[in-house]
């Protein structure tokens, strides 16, 4: 399955993150196409850039380039968590 993991920022060390981190690499363990989207980048991403097969930041792509991208990787399933830009999920809604 191809899914897009949407979060607000990428790079801090908090429960939420710790919690995606985990649910991201589980996801790829099993087989799954992992593309994530974030609107920030708050730190060094790291571990979320190699959890990811795709990773697109809204901040630096801006928001209509980085659901370009997001078509172009044909996802299955979006799961957003924790995103605080509303317009974010609006729009992954539409596509």
């Amino acid at each position: 399955m191809r899914i897009v993991v949407a979060q607000d920022a990428i790079g801090t060390e908090g429960g939420v993150e710790t919690y995606l981190l985990a649910v991201m690499q589980a996801l790829r363990s099993r087989g799954h196409q992992i593309a994530l989207l974030y609107h920030r980048r708050s730190a060094a991403p790291g571990a979320f850039l190699a959890s990811a097969h795709e990773a697109v930041c809204v901040e630096e792509r801006g928001l209509d380039a980085a659901l370009n991208d997001l078509r172009e990787f044909r996802p299955d399933v979006v799961f957003s968590h924790n995103m605080s830009d509303l317009e974010v999920e609006r729009r992954l809604i539409v596509h």
